[in-house]
């Protein structure tokens, strides 16, 4: 049996995740043998900034904790860095230890804003990170830690998911308002499913380190959101792009590479072709 504790289990990524290890017959195997049990916690019943965390994990005996909780609007992290860190970077502490006392896989889901987009071509694993805002900096200092305090451990880099529940770049879509989406910064747009499938096939393989997943095709939020419309008929508010209006500094170019996910065995289908599965799942006002 494969025991799966998932933290952050009332968030966008981890509600997603709840439901897809939900799915009846889902297996990790080959690398975890059985049938998935899985654990979903919420903040309120397990704030992993709390250090005792630490022992509340271990009563679960997980063999994988999939971290989903984070302080992930950019603002909020840069209005309340101690926070942000708290939850960031001391929540991953936290895991990471969990997970050494139990020989456990501690799974932690980071960001392409660790990288400050002075390189213009896509980011490798190994590319040395600089970010530029308290993000980036908190989601960096959790990976460190996760690295250096779990013996095993899985770090996912990826770029802007759309389609879990709650917010996401193209959650406006669907309500009435007037849409203003960033046209000011190149990355990458992945469906939240694609994006699942991805990391399913890191952990069924035994993978471990840091990995990089997101659909290919560098493309702006703003270029996400016009080719949505196009695919429903212009239906949907009016759209309208803009710079980042926002306090946190924003680094022009987050692409990240993704050929060795590509060469352990798994294609990302294109930024496109994951759109246009996902508008079919939708249902527009």
């Amino acid at each position: 049996m494969a025991r799966i504790l998932v933290t952050g289990a009332d968030g966008g990524l981890g509600r997603a995740w709840t439901r897809k290890l939900r799915e009846p017959g889902l297996s990790l195997e080959p690398a975890f043998p059985g049938p998935v049990e899985l654990t979903a916690l919420t903040r309120a019943e397990l704030d992993v900034s709390n250090p005792k965390a630490t022992g509340e994990i271990g009563k679960v005996e997980p063999d994988i904790v999939l971290n989903c909780a984070g302080l992930t609007d950019l603002d909020s992290c840069e209005v309340a860095p101690a926070r942000a860190f708290r939850v960031n970077r001391d929540g991953a502490d936290h895991i990471a230890r969990a997970c050494s006392r139990r020989g456990a896989l501690a799974v932690s889901f980071s960001t392409d804003l660790i990288f400050d987009g002075g390189k213009l071509q896509p980011y490798l694993e190994e590319d040395p990170p600089n970010p530029l805002n308290v993000y980036g900096e908190s989601m960096l200092a959790g990976e460190v830690r996760t690295a250096s305090l779990s013996r095993r451990h899985l770090i996912i880099r990826s770029g802007w998911i759309y389609g879990q529940p709650g917010s996401h770049i193209l959650k406006a879509l669907q309500g009435l308002e007037r849409f203003q989406a960033i046209d000011t910064q190149i990355g990458q747009a992945t469906w939240v499913r694609d994006f699942l499938d991805a990391a399913l096939f890191l952990l069924r393989s035994g993978k471990t380190g840091r990995w990089h997943v997101g659909s290919p095709g560098a493309v702006t939020p703003f270029e996400a959101a016009r080719r949505a419309k196009e695919l429903l008929g212009g239906a949907g508010p009016p759209l309208a792009g803009r710079g980042t209006g926002m306090l946190a500094p924003l680094p022009g170019f987050t692409v990240l590479d993704i050929v060795k996910l590509e060469q352990a065995g798994h294609r990302m289908r294109g930024w496109e072709a994951g759109l246009e599965a996902y508008i079919k799942t939708i249902a527009i006002r």
